[in-house]
């Protein structure tokens, strides 16, 4: 699974991170635009409450699909690789 994959944010430079974050954000409001159900602020009533099968949120935070979106553009770097046929 992708979820297990290392990102490894710790060994790299801050120029690198602030380029990944800058580029999560912005694909994050690309989503936003193109309709995507999330919401920017007062986010905190979803992070405190119990997960329930009955009472799903209609949108998700947008700090969340941006902090999902940072740690795939991290894990792609560092865990693929690329074939080729000579």
């Amino acid at each position: 699974s992708i979820a297990f994959l290392q990102a490894c944010s710790e060994k790299r430079s801050f120029k690198s991170l602030w380029g990944y974050t800058f580029a999560a954000v912005f694909l994050t409001f690309c989503f936003y635009i193109g309709g995507y159900p999330m919401k920017w602020c007062n986010e905190t009533d979803l992070f405190f409450s119990v997960p329930s099968p009955d009472r799903r949120p209609d949108w998700i935070p947008a700090s969340w699909l941006a902090s999902c979106l940072l740690y795939h553009l991290q894990t792609v770097e560092i865990n693929s690789f690329p074939i080729s046929e000579a």
